[in-house]
């Protein structure tokens, strides 16, 4: 989910290409809410041999049936949503998950700043974030993350996605299974990047009619764009 060029799918896709060496018993699916980027992602399909489908989707409604995917991946994504549409973004992984399906979410928390960033994806060779304009806003930026999400911190109800943010939502809402929780770097000054794998089990299972319900209430009074 949110993802891009394709980068961290195309990792999923080699490594279950390693596992399944023997026969196809996989399918991989990247999905952005830019056309831009899925255009970018397609033509790296074409030019890899990737078999990767990508298609252009909003976070907050996955197109896929109840209990059919092993596993979903997130990364710096979800700050980008609408900060009280994010349990409908936790809620739709949780129902598109199987029993026991796993999801993995990596994001810049509360004290990233830009500076900050930049060094973290330096370290992961993350070279996609790595322009001029970022480094150079580096050294002047505050708590802002990305510059290129500009037009997300106007929206007044934008917020950087917080560990507790998501821990709440996936403990005390849904009531998943928390299985574990990173937060970069571990020592040496504040966390910048958190990130946290979860599972879905049966009572996770029974709070998801209530919010898609209530998810397809507010859908239609806030008028949700629809790709």
């Amino acid at each position: 989910m949110g993802t891009g060029y394709g980068r961290l799918a195309r990792v999923i896709e080699d490594t279950l290409r390693s596992l399944y060496a023997g026969g196809k018993g996989y399918r991989v699916f990247g999905m952005d809410i830019s056309e831009g980027n899925i255009e970018a992602a397609k033509k790296l399909n074409r030019e890899t041999g990737s078999e990767i489908t990508f298609f252009t989707r909003d976070m907050n409604q996955i197109p896929f049936p109840s209990d059919s995917l092993n596993l979903v991946n997130t990364t710096d994504a979800s700050y980008l949503n609408f900060r009280h549409r994010r349990p409908f973004y936790i809620a739709e992984i949780a129902r598109v998950l199987r029993p026991s399906g796993v999801c993995c979410i990596t994001n810049p928390n509360e004290n990233t700043t830009l500076k900050e960033y930049n060094y973290l994806m330096m370290r992961t060779n993350y070279m996609t974030y790595l322009n001029p304009v970022n480094i150079m806003k580096a050294t002047v930026l505050g708590k802002c993350s990305i510059y290129i999400d500009a037009l997300s911190k106007a929206r007044p109800d934008w917020a950087l996605t917080t560990t507790a943010d998501m821990t709440h939502a996936l403990k005390r809402v849904l009531k998943a299974d928390i299985i574990d929780v990173n937060n970069w770097p571990k020592k040496g000054g504040p966390s910048i990047y958190s990130g946290f794998t979860f599972a879905v089990n049966g009572n996770t299972k029974k709070q998801i009619d209530r919010y898609t319900e209530f998810r397809e209430r507010r859908k239609a009074a806030e008028q949700w764009f629809d790709m």
